[in-house]
């Protein structure tokens, strides 16, 4: 889209330049969420501000108006113009913005990620330049078309995240994260792909997974997301029915290419299977049954999808088939969890109420949630199912979102402005009158004032543009962390406790874990050939090296009998290794162990978990390199752990 930027409003926005007070010269308006059509969720997520400022007011405008030449300017506005309104209309104004060259306003707002109360303001716009006020109230349309929809999508997010962590909590280890309960399964059931990517970014904040793969862009240009470290933007590998279908065809049954997927195409990845495009009882019943040994040596897990009937009923029904017919484990809080091979997704109908059926129905049957993970449809962000069956579509008016002016100086003189419709007999129309204060009160609730003859410099706003310009940016990760709570802090506290169980053992890297990384002067190792040259004389590369005393202490209070080490060495390196472990951390032989190739440390684990006799939850594993951590985590139910979460 290359419309002039001044062009992307509403009619009537055209004139009002012309019909404002004589001698306006400054102009404060409120954006503010006024009532909730929600009877269990009064309050927003404000999200998105940041990425329309630097997506329109700065990149749009400069590209599109004020990099633009006067002629170019005139010419485009008069041609839109004059067929909208004839000859009513005021080119002056217009031209003198496009002089000026920038955008004289400022915004301040709350931060995003704030879950905001009815009735509080998230924006306050005032102009910087006597002659422009008109262009504070100008800004609405633009604001409000690409504003109210990702605070909506972001709402919605977090209420199926506050479900999650609910089930989660009542039902499953405390080391599992409820961001990987839900998906976004949305994109092609949105109206454009703008929309779609707004609204999956939106649902990151709570969740880490999605199909939507603009999104991870998205989030990286605007928010400084860095998904890619933050792992926010998983997908999976899936199969559609074109694909069931069409092997179906060729093999004449569905078990030749659930193998060929099992031991072929993905022998070492997790997979979703689209699970009923013909008799999906016959593939819970007899395929899968049929396959279980190509499943329990599978190197990843399959996931199950039903793709249609009822929903409650199906997964349920399902997770109980699968248990008899695959077993599983008792987790710490006494609820069955599937074996780590198998498992279950659901993609059609995930309602807020029919997720919430799914799991309760699991609780009473003694399954935890981790059972089943979802896939949120477009439907699901276009309106809301309450809990009595009542549909609230998604639109602006679910929270009332209005943008009003509400001050003013005229002449010098403060004036204040507002609407109280006596036809209103709600009230939800009425706006607030003078300046704002917004503040916390001292229950930490939002709060807000009104009637002030100035604009309030303290409180809870903050500048984020300014005569053109963004300014106060935040990350992706800060605003999720402001919406969820504090994971951060939470997540390194619990799994270092988590660790100290006593029915759980610990296996520790060796490098950059248990030896830091000194094994050259001023830098953090010698060559390879140099090293190569070491070990082949018969040298010992850690007899220098010293231990980690944090390490030491943990080591001692866990109990050397439940800690393990697991290190990728050559033969050539194993007994200056195996001697740094004895004699520094006294750990015992029989728990030391080695592998040529970091995968095969999973195996390692699956040894220990088969030795032990212990579930893959008893059994964590402490890395420094994320990829082998992610490999472990993307082919099992193990415990991983970065070495950073021991950092103070």
């Amino acid at each position: 889209m290359n419309t002039l930027a001044i062009l992307l409003s509403d009619t009537y926005k055209q004139i009002h330049n012309k019909i404002y007070p004589k001698g306006l010269d400054q102009l404060v308006s409120y954006w503010t969420p006024r009532r909730s059509m929600l009877k269990n969720q009064n309050k927003m997520v404000f999200f998105g501000l940041q990425a329309f400022i630097e997506e329109y007011l700065v990149d749009y405008f400069n590209k599109n108006f004020f990099e633009l030449t006067a002629a170019e300017v005139e010419h485009t506005y008069k041609y839109s113009m004059d067929i909208q309104l004839g000859n009513n209309y005021d080119l002056e104004p217009i031209m003198k913005l496009h002089k000026l060259g920038y955008l004289p306003i400022r915004i301040r707002a709350i931060p995003e990620g704030t879950l905001v109360p009815m009735g509080i303001p998230c924006i306050e716009i005032t102009n910087t330049h006597p002659d422009f006020a008109w262009v504070v109230q100008w800004i609405e349309c633009i604001l409000q078309v690409e504003l109210w929809k990702p605070c909506a999508h972001a709402t919605i997010g977090h209420m199926y995240r506050e479900l999650a962590n609910d089930y989660y909590k009542m039902t499953c280890d405390d080391f599992l994260r409820p961001e990987m309960a839900c998906s976004d399964f949305g994109m092609r059931g949105m109206s454009c792909m703008e929309e779609a990517v707004r609204c999956s970014s939106a649902w990151l904040l709570s969740f880490d997974k999605t199909s939507t793969i603009p999104a991870i862009d998205y989030i990286d240009t605007y928010y400084d997301a860095c998904c890619w470290a933050e792992k926010i933007g998983i997908g999976a590998v899936s199969t559609e029915h074109s694909v069931m279908a069409s092997n179906y065809a060729v093999d004449g049954d569905e078990i030749t290419f659930v193998k060929r997927l099992l031991t072929e195409l993905y022998p070492n990845a997790s997979f979703s299977m689209v699970s009923d495009t013909y008799d999906y009882w016959n593939m819970i019943d007899n395929i899968l049954p049929a396959c279980k040994k190509e499943i329990m040596q599978h190197n990843g897990k399959l996931l199950v999808r039903p793709d249609s009937g009822d929903m409650v009923e199906i997964a349920v029904k399902t997770i109980e088939k699968l248990w008899n017919t695959f077993g599983g484990t008792v987790n710490s809080k006494g609820y069955k969890v599937l074996d780590s091979h198998i498992g279950i997704i659901y993609g059609d109908g995930c309602t807020l109420n029919n997720v919430k059926q799914v799991w309760e129905e699991l609780k009473k049957k003694g399954f935890a949630a981790n059972n089943i993970v979802f896939g949120v449809g477009a439907f699901c962000f276009s309106a809301v199912i309450e809990p009595d069956g009542h549909m609230v579509v998604v639109t602006r008016d679910m929270f009332g979102i209005a943008m009003k002016a509400t001050y003013g100086i005229v002449n010098g003189e403060p004036i204040m402005i507002y609407k109280d419709p006596k036809t209103d007999t709600s009230h939800l129309k009425k706006s607030h009158k003078g300046c704002c204060c917004i503040y916390y009160d001292d229950n930490g609730e939002l709060q807000c004032e009104d009637g002030y003859d100035s604009i309030f410099g303290n409180g809870t706003l903050r500048t984020v543009f300014v005569d053109g310009e963004a300014c106060n940016k935040e990350t992706f990760e800060d605003i999720r962390e402001r919406l969820n709570g504090g994971n951060k802090k939470t997540k390194i506290s619990k799994i270092t406790d988590y660790l100290l169980k006593d029915d759980v053992i610990v296996v520790m890297d060796v490098d950059g874990v248990l030896a830091p990384y000194e094994f050259s002067e001023l830098s953090h190792s010698m060559t390879d050939d140099e090293w190569d040259r070491l070990v082949a004389s018969g040298e010992n590369p850690y007899k220098d090296v010293r231990p980690i005393k944090l390490m030491q202490k943990f080591i001692q209070k866990k109990g050397i009998d439940k800690v393990y080490t697991c290190s990728k060495s050559p033969s050539s390196e194993i007994p200056g290794k195996r001697a740094f472990i004895k004699n520094n951390y006294n750990l015992p032989d029989d728990n030391i162990y080695f592998t040529l190739e970091k995968t095969e440390k999973l195996t390692v684990l699956q040894t220990l978990q088969q030795k032990l006799g212990l579930k893959p939850s008893q059994i964590a594993i402490v890395e420094d390199t994320v990829k082998t951590l992610d490999y472990i985590r993307a082919h099992s139910d193990f415990v991983t752990v970065h070495v950073s979460s021991f950092m103070e």
